[in-house]
């Protein structure tokens, strides 16, 4: 019982409300801009989250490169010392850092296809964005006084 109430309050709900947007179109266009600014500023923070994350997996990789050149040294060191069971240790340790590396490139080349996907995305959506000078106040202005004038036709007319 209560879920057909409530299914039915909210089917009343949405036709007062598409109602409300035919009668006011600018209505419906404001709160459309406002969408796509809203996905614009999600858009943006993605953005800066996958630059934040490059940097860090750019500085792993960094240090990374720096363990296997050290790790590299150790390695030709004990087999120049004829220590070929110190030798083999370093260099399987020497191929388990390389692995690591590759993964870290990997996820970095998959953050670089974010991130171009990101563009891609804030660059069409920016193309349907207000101008520069856009201002919301200005629109709800407008949109007041475009109820004030339709207040006013409707008293003229009755």
């Amino acid at each position: 019982m209560s879920k057909t109430w409530l299914k039915n309050f909210e089917k009343i709900l949405e036709s007062k409300f598409e109602a409300f947007l035919r009668s006011n179109p600018y209505q419906e266009s404001l709160i459309n801009q406002q969408t796509q600014n809203d996905i614009f500023t999600d858009l943006s923070r993605q953005r800066q989250h996958i630059q934040e994350e490059a940097k860090s997996l750019r500085e792993e990789i960094i240090n990374l490169a720096k363990d296997v050149q050290d790790w590299k040294i150790r390695s030709e060191k004990a087999r120049k010392a004829g220590s070929k069971s110190l030798a083999s240790q370093a260099e399987a340790h020497l191929n388990h850092l390389m692995d690591q590396g590759r993964d870290l490139w990997y996820k970095l080349e998959l953050l670089g296809g974010r991130f171009e996907e990101n563009q891609i995305q804030l660059s069409e959506l920016s193309q349907n964005l207000k101008p520069d000078g856009y201002c919301l106040e200005k629109d709800w202005e407008k949109f007041d006084a475009n109820l004030e004038l339709e207040k006013l036709r409707r008293k003229k007319s009755n």
